[in-house]
């Protein structure tokens, strides 16, 4: 019995095995999954990569492109990432930087943001460029309902044409690095 302990904490310990999804103007969201690991059979929508795909560890990497669409948790699911396991959601290697511009028909919505995390943990946002011209308030809003550390890093974006606020943080533990915030609204 104790020769296979090792074994079985080896099992217990290790930890997920991360995995890389795409998203591209040319994709399809009845891709699966598995098919969303290649660049040649991307999912087309970042929700539906984010809402079926992505889990503690992964990468979503988003192609060139503008995409009209909000990533908010009051939507649809959001998943959390661990202490080991940071969630990435970043522009395509060797890219152009992909555009995030929200969705129209969503401009109303409250609080308005482009990308609306509320206790989302353990996430880094990198490498696209944020324009708020459809948002009626935040290109990025990381906030929370019970004071804690929520480990979010917002690095190389640039922000701009945003009514507001570029980034609005109402949590603890949240990086912002290297950003661009140009052409601001009322907080710049």
């Amino acid at each position: 019995m104790k020769k296979f302990l090792p074994l079985v904490w080896l099992l217990i310990a290790a930890p997920a095995f991360a995995q890389t999804f795409i998203v591209a103007k040319t994709g399809s969201d009845s891709n699966s999954c598995a098919q969303a690991q290649s660049a040649a059979t991307p999912k087309l929508t970042i929700r539906s990569a984010i809402e079926n795909c992505l889990g503690a560890g992964d990468t979503l990497q988003i192609r060139s492109g503008t995409y009209s669409e909000n990533i908010e948790w009051f939507t649809y699911t959001i998943p959390t990432g661990t202490a080991g396991n940071i969630i990435t959601m970043m522009g395509y290697p060797g890219d152009a930087l992909p555009i995030l511009d929200g969705d129209p028909a969503n401009i109303v919505s409250t609080p308005g943001s482009i990308i609306d995390f509320y206790e989302q943990k353990y996430w880094t946002i990198k490498n696209l460029k944020i324009d708020g011209r459809n948002a009626s308030s935040t290109g990025i809003t990381v906030n929370a309902s019970v004071l804690g550390s929520y480990h979010v890093r917002i690095e190389n974006l640039e922000i701009y044409n945003i009514g507001v606020l570029a980034i609005f943080v109402g949590a603890y533990g949240v990086d912002i690095l290297n950003n661009i915030l140009r052409d601001g609204g009322q907080y710049g």
